[in-house]
């Protein structure tokens, strides 16, 4: 059981990158910087946006009760007019001080966005965002 517990704790032999690409057949814009809505302070219409792939995406990336997959380091979603990079262990520590462990869609969205306008640091949420 000791054996067992040693082994388990110790860091993956290998990291993964993993990246979305949302390419575009016509040239137009996919994916527009997250936008918040004054009234109810939800990500305004992220189906329109491609963001709602990024939100299931980084669900996937989610390890039940553990936060994130430790093989895993970051997430990058990009498309031909923008770039969200999730590190992952920094964003669960994040939300983990934040008492936000479920990965809603409001949370996995509204960070990038503020961490555009200057409201968050990027470092210290884990998210980056490239215009």
């Amino acid at each position: 059981m000791v054996h067992h517990q040693l082994r388990s704790s110790k860091r993956p032999k290998c990291t993964f990158h993993v990246i979305n690409w949302q390419a575009c057949a016509d040239g137009k814009r996919t994916a527009s910087p997250p936008r918040i809505c004054e009234d109810c302070k939800g990500v305004q219409a992220p189906e329109r946006t491609g963001l709602d792939a990024v939100h299931a995406t980084v669900r996937m990336l989610a390890k039940e009760g553990t936060g994130f997959r430790t093989e895993i380091q970051d997430f990058v979603d990009l498309s031909p007019h923008l770039a969200i990079e999730y590190n992952l262990q920094r964003f669960r520590a994040y939300t983990a001080i934040q008492r936000k462990k479920v990965l809603t869609e409001e949370m996995v969205l509204t960070i990038p966005a503020m961490v555009q306008k200057g409201t968050l640091e990027p470092i210290a949420v884990g998210v980056g965002v490239t215009k």
